[in-house]
């Protein structure tokens, strides 16, 4: 186990905090129940995948290294649900700056946390329903694959 789960996040979440327009970045640690800010990032973990030990389960020669992946959800909250063609430009706005943040990342080890080797990145356009009572929020969905051998 050599990347730590709360590393990758918080250095997600640290990085998207730079990306111009978003006004505020939460990761796993300081989630609220309410969204007051907008736009709003969020970063946690949402699930992990290790190959299981044996002389099978390699993805190199000879069986040197072992892959594990975890993924990340980054859900970017535009604004609350009001008028769809202005829901939409909000979204069309905030997706395309995390696209150019996270586009802007050509460095090795991807965030700067040691031992990942390579990532990928898709997107989703997304309504959230969030809070108590449940309140819908218009905005986009980033699930970035990390992968890592050890």
């Amino acid at each position: 186990m050599s990347v730590l789960i709360q590393d990758l996040v918080v250095a997600v979440r640290d990085d998207l905090a730079l990306t111009p327009g978003i006004r505020l970045s939460t990761g796993y640690d300081n989630l609220t129940e309410a969204i007051n800010e907008f736009p709003l990032v969020q970063v946690y973990p949402e699930s992990g995948e290790v190959a299981h030990r044996s002389r099978t389960d390699r993805t190199t020669f000879g069986a040197v290294l072992r892959q594990e992946q975890m993924v990340l959800h980054v859900d970017v909250f535009a604004q609350q649900r009001f008028d769809m063609a202005h829901d939409m430009m909000a979204v069309i706005d905030v997706a395309d700056a995390v696209r150019a943040r996270l586009e802007s990342h050509a460095e090795t080890p991807p965030f700067g946390v040691t031992g990942v080797d390579t990532w990928r990145w898709t997107w989703t356009r997304v309504i959230f329903e969030y809070g108590d009572p449940r309140t819908q929020y218009v905005g986009i969905r980033f699930i970035l694959s990390f992968t890592m051998h050890n």
